[in-house]
């Protein structure tokens, strides 16, 4: 079954856990080998924090149980809960998207882009930034990407 093509755009857009099985992940227009995620690993985290297309092709190779979580509650939690830290890493999340590049970007969450954007989070500084896409923060904060 697939689960996701390229370029598409989710109708119910969220991140997904791996709870049991096994899933395929091929990003769009590479050559390498599929990507096997297995329990405990995750796609599509891109959804929580900004405006998002799949980059890749999600197809199950065996029955699978997933876990999503849904994007539009996630940000009504998060507005709500006043959860300053969770945005500090919603925007570091999304300057560390337009940092890679097209060719870079990926559905599949490693735990290196959560380390990358955690280790100094409470000394973070707020600069100007020049991301280019939109993250959680400018949204709430009428800041837009420059």
């Amino acid at each position: 079954d697939v689960l996701f093509c390229p370029a598409e755009v989710s109708s119910l857009p969220g991140l997904l856990f791996l709870v049991s099985g096994h899933l395929l992940y091929t990003r769009s227009g590479e050559q390498e080998q599929a990507k096997r995620m297995s329990p405990g690993d995750w796609c599509c985290e891109p959804f929580l924090w900004t405006q998002w297309a799949y980059r890749g092709q999600l197809v199950a190779e065996t029955d699978a149980r997933l876990v999503a979580v849904d994007a539009k509650r996630f940000r009504d939690i998060l507005v709500s809960g006043g959860l300053v830290t969770v945005l500090e890493y919603a925007e570091r999340f999304v300057h560390a998207l337009n940092e890679k590049g097209i060719s870079g970007l990926s559905d599949l969450g490693t735990s290196i882009d959560a380390q990358a954007a955690l280790p100094d989070l409470y000394n973070a500084t707020r600069g100007g930034g020049n991301s280019r896409r939109n993250s959680l923060v400018s949204l709430i904060s009428g800041r837009r990407a420059q």
